[in-house]
């Protein structure tokens, strides 16, 4: 997160979460991050009020693999995700 004017914080990056399970998720983004890096994530899902909100560590990272390869992206795994979270995730996947 980064601070705005006022001192409210606001995503410093976007990507869009192509697949999820209870301990990870991959992020399609054109500008990945290294391997070993950690992040805040915030996942806006259907069904939860206000967002998950955990640390992940980026496991792997791509660029862009041409017209006719794989997306860009990071596979992350969630460091401190609640048991609450995580049981949301395990429901939420299995549909």
């Amino acid at each position: 997160m980064a601070p705005e004017p006022g001192g409210r914080e606001r995503p410093a990056f976007c990507g869009y979460a192509a697949e999820m399970s209870e301990t990870g998720v991959f992020i399609q983004t054109a500008n990945p991050r290294g391997k070993g890096t950690v992040i805040k994530l915030l996942l806006h899902l259907p069904g939860l009020a206000d967002p998950l909100c955990c640390n992940a560590e980026v496991c792997w990272s791509r660029k862009l693999g041409g017209s006719r390869g794989p997306s860009a992206g990071m596979g992350l795994r969630l460091l401190d995700a609640s048991e609450e979270a995580r049981s949301f995730l395990r429901e939420f996947c299995s549909r």
